[in-house]
């Protein structure tokens, strides 16, 4: 039924029914600011008019001049190959690349039938949104799930590494830094290796296209300054719900914002005391990224299924409260993207119901998580005592 509604509502264009296309609406962007690099215009990369001048071209409709391209410079000199191609075709190719590249994570994730949940993934709410406007969703996924997968072989710098791929998103890599941080001891070399593996991603734009960060940093503290003050339906952290709640007030949502991020440091400090495991301050990190990051849309919640397959290993099979999660989750997204679109229209902000059904969702499969490695511990205890 989700799936029928979801299609009828994105095919009437609800987000923006003015929009004659919105196929690989945000890829466009990025393709426009590889083209930019490719020709050798790098000072133009954050120019407003030059990138709204190849968007229109690419799509065929007039695109509004808009600071549209917001990512590292990092990220458009990644894509110039891309940029080679034609649009539709380097579209078609992005597309392809990153369900493959989070299928494989799957995989070595070790998941059941993983390319099952890679197309359920894809065709859910979240997932479909992001593969039609071409966004790279499913790359952060991936990131996520390698990351995951190299520190449970205990290749820390491989970690960090895939970490480092994060900076081109950096909300994206915040939570998962600052467990690494509490846990120094233990993860000084994936911290290393993700500091060493950013620096050079940010350092290569600068030699290899020279005046790429003209009007970076200017763009940043204009998003900084408004980065509370949007209550568009698919915004799906708690940032943009307690913007919309308040009426909306940015000084409010900012209090609240620290306030809500000091707790979650605490947490975070609290399980590495008591050696939660690995999988659990994974879930936590990951929880963390999407239900507290500034400018985190509803397509990035694919960073959320490399762990929901950590937490379904820790259920019993015929648990009830992964098919509950999963429901819950898919059905809030929908009726945020949906029905706040039509809200959004009418007023301006829609309320955020999404973060609030995550963070309960999260205490619950935490708990399920921490039961389960205690029964794990109990009965490796009983084994040895019966040896």
């Amino acid at each position: 039924m989700s799936y029928g509604a979801l299609t009828h509502f994105v095919a009437g264009e609800i987000a923006d029914p003015q929009a004659t296309v919105r196929v690989g609406v945000d890829y466009s962007t990025f393709h426009a600011a590889a083209q930019i690099l490719r020709v050798g215009e790098a000072s133009d990369l954050y120019d407003a008019q030059a990138v709204a001048a190849i968007r229109s071209n690419l799509r065929g409709e007039a695109v509004p001049a808009t600071a549209a391209y917001v990512n590292p410079p990092a990220f458009a000199m990644l894509l110039v190959p891309f940029a080679g191609m034609r649009y539709e075709v380097a579209l078609a190719v992005w597309t392809v690349l990153g369900l493959v590249a989070m299928g494989f994570s799957l995989v070595v994730l070790r998941t059941p039938r993983p390319w099952l949940v890679l197309a359920v993934a894809a065709t859910s709410v979240n997932g479909f949104i992001g593969v039609r406007i071409g966004q790279a969703q499913m790359f952060w996924a991936a990131l996520f799930g390698a990351i995951l997968w190299r520190l449970r072989g205990s290749a820390h710098v491989q970690a960090g590494l895939f970490a480092a791929l994060l900076s081109l998103k950096p909300q994206l890599l915040a939570p998962i830094v600052l467990w690494w941080l509490i846990d120094w001891r233990v993860y000084w070399r994936a911290l290393v290796a993700t500091g060493v593996g950013a620096s050079l991603l940010a350092l290569l734009p600068m030699v290899l296209f020279p005046g790429s960060y003209d009007g970076y940093f200017a763009l940043l503290r204009e998003w900084s300054a408004s980065a509370l003050q949007e209550g568009i339906p698919w915004g799906a952290t708690l940032p943009y719900a307690v913007f919309a709640v308040t009426g909306p007030s940015t000084a409010i949502a900012t209090a609240v914002f620290i306030i809500s991020t000091l707790m979650f440091v605490g947490v975070m400090v609290t399980a590495v005391r008591r050696r939660w495991s690995q999988d659990v301050m994974f879930v936590l990190a990951t929880i963390g990224v999407a239900a507290l990051a500034n400018r985190l849309f509803l397509y990035d919640w694919m960073v959320l299924v490399p762990a929901g397959v950590i937490v379904a290993k820790h259920l019993p099979p015929r648990s009830v409260h992964l098919p509950a999660m999963i429901a819950s989750l898919m059905l809030v997204s929908f009726a945020q993207f949906a029905f706040g679109a039509s809200v959004y229209r009418r007023f301006g902000f829609t309320l955020q119901l999404a973060p609030f059904v995550l963070l309960i969702i999260g205490v619950v499969a935490i708990r399920h998580m921490r039961s389960s490695d205690r029964d794990d511990l109990l009965s490796r205890d009983a084994r040895l005592g019966t040896a």
